[in-house]
């Protein structure tokens, strides 16, 4: 599973492996936001650092599915403006 989150314009992230109950540290992952991505709103800043970070994991992973928390924070419903 990869934990993600962005802090001053860096993509930071965590590779973890299941193993029994518990979910170990498998790699620490961070990059920069490009320029563009740095002025987006949270939560498109959160998307874009979770693409970034995907494909570095990856690549270290070999091509094998990677669960992704940010997915269901994606599709869960927020209330209208």
């Amino acid at each position: 599973m990869l934990f993600v989150d962005d802090r001053r314009g860096t993509a930071v992230g965590v590779l973890t492996q299941r193993v029994g109950s518990w979910d170990r540290p498998v790699a620490y992952l961070s990059k920069s936001l490009d320029m563009a991505a740095k002025g987006w709103p949270g939560c498109l800043r959160s998307i874009a650092a979770t693409s970034l970070l995907l494909t570095e994991a990856l690549k270290l992973t070999y091509g094998q599915t990677i669960e992704d928390a940010s997915i269901c924070i994606c599709c869960q419903s927020f209330p209208r403006w």
